[in-house]
């Protein structure tokens, strides 16, 4: 198993119901195309990052290499 499936099946979020994480994303991203402004963006990303690493119990290190690897 890859280290993002493990982490995708094994992180605190999974208890949360699939349609609440949906609709918290897609909130944060229609917010963040309708304001249309870089400090809103800039916003949603360190939210989304906090929520993914601190409530997600995912490693940092983990998620800030996910996030550049190309």
């Amino acid at each position: 198993m890859l280290h993002l499936d493990r982490y995708a099946y094994n992180n605190s979020l999974v208890h949360i119901h699939p349609l609440e994480r949906f609709l918290f994303s897609g909130v944060t991203l229609i917010t963040s195309l309708i304001l249309n402004c870089e400090v809103v963006s800039l916003l949603v990303i360190l939210l989304m990052a906090w929520v993914t690493v601190h409530k997600g119990s995912l490693p940092f290190r983990f998620y800030f290499n996910s996030c550049f690897y190309l």
